[in-house]
């Protein structure tokens, strides 16, 4: 199971259909837990998110010790090996921009892809002193999607649960075969947080080299809708 981080976070996690939801805004700080099982083998993926707006963010994730950073500043891209001390700079064309600004947040704003997929509200639930609408996804491909949604104008994405029996290829060119998989990731959301300008381009002392090819963003946090082994 692979987790793709931010803004290449919208050309992330798959490439996850962009949402319709009107920009709020609203800056927020985002830390995510996810825990992801493949036939019996768990990883632990930790993130923190600093979204001032749609275009201007910073995601960590961290697996084991592997930590990787995505950075966007209005048209520019860098994706960060802190380890390294190493950024790849490129260039978001005026089209990403536009088709990322149909997104309220790059994380957390899940409802509307949702919906289109079929998803149906079947309760309510309080995680953690937040209450939240329960929607369900129609069983696809042996597996079973869970969505909690806080109730509220920004919709935000509490959890997300993915289990069942699937079959697919984890690796590309690798034969067809059953797997076993489940996916759980919780979100904490704080808004209004205060974030210093110097979260939104690279750390002194990082090499950075440009892209030849500007791409899509492709985070898709981690737990975006209908993920799981490739086919």
């Amino acid at each position: 199971m692979k987790i793709v981080i931010a803004a290449a976070l919208i050309a992330l996690l798959p490439a996850s259909v962009v949402a319709s939801a009107p920009q709020t805004g609203k800056p927020y700080y985002c830390v995510g837990k996810m825990v992801a099982t493949l036939d019996g083998t768990t990883k632990e993926t930790n993130i923190i998110a600093w979204m001032k707006s749609i275009s201007k963010f910073r995601m960590e994730q961290k697996t084991g010790a592997v930590l990787k950073t995505i950075i966007s500043n209005g048209s520019d891209l860098w994706l960060v090996d802190p380890k390294k001390k190493e950024a790849t700079h490129s260039t978001q064309t005026p089209q990403m921009l536009a088709a990322m600004g149909k997104r309220s947040r790059v994380i957390g704003d899940d409802l509307d892809n949702l919906l289109k997929a079929g998803a149906k509200k079947t309760g309510a639930e309080t995680l953690d002193g937040s209450r939240c609408d329960v929607y369900t996804l129609p069983v696809t491909n042996g597996l079973t999607h869970t969505v909690w949604i806080v109730q509220g104008p920004d919709k935000l994405t509490k959890r997300e649960k993915l289990s069942g029996s699937t079959t697919g290829s984890t690796v590309p060119g690798s034969p067809m075969k059953s797997h076993t998989v489940s996916r759980l990731v919780n979100y904490t959301w704080k808004a209004g947080t205060p974030m210093n300008e110097s979260l939104f381009k690279p750390a002194a002392g990082i090499k950075i080299k440009e892209f030849a090819a500007p791409q899509m963003p492709a985070f898709a946090p981690p737990g975006a809708p209908g993920q799981g082994p490739k086919k």
